[in-house]
């Protein structure tokens, strides 16, 4: 995979206005926009209206995880369960199987 790394939420929007990409992976808490405001900026473009969105935080309340699937995120990752091996999978199915299209936890 090739990935694009972004300095904040800003530079994200910026960088996918410019390039498009075939998934974003974003932090929730960031400077510049986070990534709650980002996925809700990427939802409101109709041209990313399938992208698939990778929340990764630190907040795993339900309420948290309510909030981010009501932005849009197509998945969200706590960073207590994020390993190497599970993340590929997770990214290799968003990108190659349409059974991971829509929203889950």
């Amino acid at each position: 995979y090739e990935v694009v790394l972004a300095t904040d939420g800003a530079d994200a929007w910026s960088l996918l206005m410019v390039h498009g990409f075939d998934l974003v992976m974003t932090d929730v808490e960031m400077p510049n926009r986070d990534g709650v405001e980002l996925t809700q900026a990427i939802r409101a473009d109709e041209r990313f209206a399938s992208l698939p969105i990778i929340l990764v935080t630190g907040m795993e309340e339900p309420h948290d995880l309510d909030r981010f699937a009501q932005a849009g995120a197509t998945r969200c990752l706590p960073k207590s369960v994020m390993t190497g091996p599970e993340l590929v999978e997770l990214v290799r199915g968003l990108l190659l199987d349409k059974e991971f299209a829509g929203v889950r936890r």
